[in-house]
């Protein structure tokens, strides 16, 4: 198994309550991602949830080396601040974090 260390954090912004693009994350060739699962979660400052996506779940799908997490609406809205996101891939007794940072929910300005 090769290693894989995260070399910087990435910011991520949308805007609350809006339909937005999906975040689409692919993953090194160097990590064979035949039998894992992945979770894409943003936390608020109080350690709070504010939304989780898993393939798992049905909301994160994998092809190939690229995993893409839709949003909803309901995932930003009332929900701005600056929050951190974090993304793991786990196989049984396994789990690598692929990418971390700030997640920015930029408050509505039209209703």
């Amino acid at each position: 198994m090769a290693t894989y260390i995260i070399k910087r954090e990435k910011a991520i912004t949308r805007q609350a309550g809006d339909y937005p693009a999906p975040i689409v994350v692919v993953v090194p060739e160097s990590i064979d991602m035949t039998d894992y699962d992945a979770q894409f979660k943003v936390i608020a400052s109080s350690r709070r949830t504010i939304f989780s996506k898993t393939t798992s779940g049905g909301t994160i799908t994998k092809d190939g080396q690229t995993l893409t997490i839709p949003l909803t609406e309901a995932d930003t809205k009332g929900k701005n601040g600056s929050h951190t996101w974090e993304m793991q891939i786990t196989k049984t007794g396994e789990v690598i974090t692929i990418g971390r940072g700030k997640f920015t929910i930029l408050n509505e300005k039209i209703r």
